[in-house]
């Protein structure tokens, strides 16, 4: 949670740049919160973690 001060927002811009800020800081936490509960990929050749994010018609999209 951010806190922001009331006597900051009376600059120009800023209001606008913490709305921003907050709209972005969302989708992060949103991207986090869905690759915590993405199941691994599975593969003979992958050492490291990768996540497995979208299967469709046998094309894999994966993260790491």
């Amino acid at each position: 949670m951010a806190r922001i001060y009331k006597e900051h927002l009376d600059t120009s811009g800023v209001l606008d740049l913490c709305f921003r800020a907050g709209h972005i800081a969302m989708e992060v936490w949103t991207y986090m919160n869905q690759m915590e509960q993405v199941p691994p990929l599975k593969a003979m050749s992958l050492n490291d973690p990768y996540k497995l994010l979208v299967e469709f018609n046998g094309y894999l999209s994966y993260h790491f």
